[in-house]
């Protein structure tokens, strides 16, 4: 019962998604197609030094990747480069003139285009994808999950983030990006009694902006961009608790007085 579109074919949209879950101390993960989900950690070997790196808890689903490739061509499909790019071809039916020129019309007639359309091999909608013949989409909707053990001395947090973001920052640098924030309050928080104890700089904000930046210092046009940074708090009291005795003590070791509420 999904609205066709304005020639009454099967719906085109789509969208790509990734989702996290936290419990009992393990890591959810299920994704389709290229919005990455990375794990930012603490790098254990160097304790003094306070090192973060990213560990990919994704790979994208790409028309490239020579697994997809297959799927897709086991399930009647078909790959097409455009502009560079390998993308799921739509077999819709042609566009033609005359009284007989509506989609059932035309598919009794086996009239139909090839059409190199869409740059991700699994998605959720993209019904247009479907093949009555073997009875699957092309662009699948089955995503790949995992679940991983967490360490909390060593996994720090979380970030999922589309292909706007993950095209112009590496990682690695979407990981230090947050570990900044994350030093940069406590810093902000413990040594300055007129800033509110709630304050922070937000991570997800600054690598929208990141991201933005180098789009346009390449003065490309953006994709759409969106980050989520999850920070992965040990188990027991809150983090904000901690960290409210914690500017305490450090205010009255400075012998700065807390801003009184």
């Amino acid at each position: 019962n999904w609205a066709k579109t304005s020639r009454g074919l099967d719906s085109t949209a789509g969208t790509t998604a990734s989702i996290a879950i936290v419990r009992n101390r393990k890591l959810y993960t299920g994704h389709v197609g290229d919005s990455a989900i990375v794990l930012g950690c603490r790098d254990t070997r160097e304790q003094s030094r306070d090192l973060w790196h990213a560990q990919a808890l994704t790979v994208e689903h790409k028309p490239s990747n020579p697994k997809e490739r297959e799927r897709i061509e086991r399930a009647g499909g078909s790959l097409m480069r455009k502009g560079g790019v390998y993308r799921v071809v739509w077999r819709r039916p042609a566009q033609s003139s005359g009284a007989d020129s509506s989609p059932q019309q035309q598919q009794q007639r086996q009239l139909f285009e090839s059409v190199p359309f869409l740059a991700v091999a699994r998605s959720l909608g993209d019904l247009w994808s479907y093949d009555k013949n073997s009875s699957e989409f092309h662009v699948s909707p089955e995503p790949d999950v995992q679940c991983i053990n967490l360490d909390y001395s060593k996994h720090k947090c979380l970030i999922l983030g589309s292909d706007g973001l993950w095209n112009m920052v590496a990682p690695d640098s979407a990981v230090e990006m947050v570990h900044i924030c994350e030093r940069s309050t406590e810093n902000k928080v413990f040594t300055d009694p007129d800033v509110p104890q709630n304050f922070f700089y937000n991570p997800s904000g600054s690598l929208v902006q990141m991201a933005m930046q180098r789009w346009m210092r390449a003065d490309l046009r953006a994709d759409n961009i969106t980050a989520l940074v999850v920070m992965l708090d040990p188990p027991g009291r809150p983090m904000s608790q901690l960290r409210s005795e914690q500017r305490d003590l450090t205010l009255a070791r400075l012998g700065l007085q807390r801003e009184s509420p």
